[in-house]
């Protein structure tokens, strides 16, 4: 086994589980290499790193404990985790939250709705602030730090609603079977949804509840 020394004053002395170290950063490297392509499953990350699957899954449950990642149980793919987002934010002075909180709650404040900050984060919708309205009927509810397929919500929806075809299609086709899990949507409900978009130029929540 190859040992990773450090210098020191006096002889160089082997870093105890640096080699786990070095190779979960290079598993938490792939992962965010695949996350905008909706994400990497198991195999496909170990033969990136060139270790066996095995440790690779030792891994990686140790960093989706920590919520470094996330590991989708439906489509069994891997993806980068709100504890890096918090990690990131940390390292700026302002974050994209701190730049729009004011901006929320001037918002919720107006219309009394709950209002949600929502970030792309490869095929994914994650939600990193919320500030709650007065308004006592809420739908489509989303936690801070949760993750849904792009797709599922008016705000979700609005992020890719309007990319090139393309784009929109790779995404929409990458979360086909995920969005089985909401109250059975399917990809025609979302491209569906999106092309009334186009017409109006904006996206309802009600529509996710009247599209049949």
């Amino acid at each position: 086994m190859k040992e990773t020394y450090i210098k020191t004053e006096g002889s160089p002395k082997p870093i105890a589980g640096a080699q786990s170290v070095h190779r979960a950063i290079a598993l938490l490297r792939s992962v965010a290499k695949h996350n905008d392509k909706g994400g990497a499953n198991l195999s496909k990350l170990a033969r990136d790193v060139g270790i066996n699957v095995t440790t690779a899954y030792r891994l990686l449950t140790v960093l989706t404990s920590e919520s470094l990642i996330t590991h989708d149980p439906f489509s069994k793919v891997y993806n980068l985790g709100i504890e890096l987002f918090s990690l990131g934010s940390a390292a700026y002075q302002f974050s994209i939250k701190d730049r729009y909180r004011d901006v929320i709650e001037k918002i919720a404040q107006e219309t009394d709705d709950t209002v949600f900050l929502l970030i792309r984060s490869g095929n994914d919708v994650m939600c990193i602030d919320r500030v709650e309205g007065k308004f006592p009927i809420r739908t489509m509810t989303i936690d801070i730090g949760a993750r849904r397929p792009l797709g599922i919500g008016a705000g979700s929806l609005s992020l890719i609603a309007f990319l090139p075809d393309e784009q929109f299609e790779d995404i929409v086709s990458s979360n086909e079977r995920r969005y089985l899990q909401y109250k059975n949507l399917t990809s025609d409900d979302i491209r569906s949804l999106a092309k009334k978009a186009h017409k109006l130029g904006m996206l309802l929540a009600r529509d996710f509840f009247t599209r049949r």
